[in-house]
């Protein structure tokens, strides 16, 4: 109530219910969970009739023991079918694993092999460029020698041509300034044994 209104005792219980009804609403969830669960305790402790429960009788929702037995021998074989698949997975995984180190080492022993065979081609080629190398060096050689024995030859050949035509100049200046052919021939002998001038010392 603010300052213009009067206050009367009517007002005054109406504000006060008001009030109550604010601080209880927000606990009605709370208040009635309690009793739900309240409710299921006396369920689980009694019939549903609301009887006590006779002794050894169990809730309706728990099954009977042979059920319960026949639960748990069907939840063990589950259980064990799925380990044994689990194993046999395993088993394969371990032959795959096996089979693929086997395949990678048959492939590496192949790679060794290929590429060992790879050196061995490059090698014999290498041998057979250097064969070859030495056939045309030695052919280049060879023909180089014969051509040099050619060029000698031929200026031996000049030589001897010019050295004939020097002793037959030589001859007819010794026949012509020596009247005894002996003595011409016995000049000549010596310019072939000296081969310097007739002049020099």
């Amino acid at each position: 109530a603010n300052a213009h209104t009067p206050l009367t005792m009517s007002g005054l219980l109406a504000s006060g219910a008001m009030r109550q009804l604010r601080l209880v609403s927000p606990t009605l969830g709370g208040v009635t969970g309690v009793w739900a669960f309240a409710a299921g305790q006396r369920t689980m402790a009694t019939g549903t009739a609301g009887k006590p429960r006779a002794r050894g009788e169990l809730p309706p929702h728990i099954p009977p023991k042979s059920v319960q037995v026949k639960q748990r021998r069907l939840y063990k074989d589950q259980v064990h079918a799925l380990r044994k698949e689990w194993m046999a997975e395993l088993a394969q995984d371990a032959v795959e694993e096996k089979a693929r180190k086997a395949q990678t080492a048959t492939d590496n022993v192949a790679m060794m092999e290929a590429a060992k065979a790879r050196r061995e081609e490059r090698r014999r080629e290498r041998l057979v460029r250097s064969a070859a190398l030495d056939a045309a060096r030695k052919e280049r050689q060879a023909t180089q020698k014969i051509e040099g024995a050619r060029a000698l030859a031929q200026h031996q050949k000049r030589i001897a041509t010019k050295m004939e035509d020097s002793f037959a100049t030589l001859a007819l200046d010794a026949t012509a300034w020596v009247s005894d052919p002996d003595l011409a021939e016995g000049l000549i002998n010596e310019a072939l044994l000296n081969p310097y001038k007739p002049h020099a010392p």
